[in-house]
């Protein structure tokens, strides 16, 4: 899960780089090398992030980004996002091993069947 959180710490760095006039609704031709890169990056962590699961609220991370590069004070402190992040973590923790037991349990049956029928 820790790959998980360091592939969200590249998204917000991501975002950092990404001109605004990307994050708008309508597309734009990618033209300039940092703007086919920072794409590419964008675009893997996204698919990253969705294979782990890892849900955010974009408009709020941004948000996140831009005040923290503004050297904005941030809408939390310090204790309460660690706090966030490490119940986030167990969640998908908890949510890892529950999926690893239904599938053992479901190759259990599958086995069993499979002997019964053989």
């Amino acid at each position: 899960m820790r790959a998980a959180y360091q592939r969200l710490l590249i998204v917000f760095c991501f975002l950092l780089l990404v001109p605004s006039s990307l994050l708008a609704d309508e597309e734009k031709a990618l033209e300039t090398q940092q703007e086919k890169e920072s794409y590419s990056i964008g675009y893997q962590v996204g698919l990253s992030m969705k294979r782990d699961g890892v849900e955010v609220d974009l408009d709020t991370l941004i948000k996140g980004l831009q005040d923290a590069i503004s050297e904005k004070g941030p809408l939390l402190n310090n204790e309460e996002m660690r706090d966030l992040i490490v119940a986030r973590r167990e969640r998908a923790k908890k949510a890892h091993m529950q999926k690893l037991l239904e599938t053992r349990a479901k190759n259990a049956e599958e086995t069993q069947k499979f002997l019964a029928e053989n």
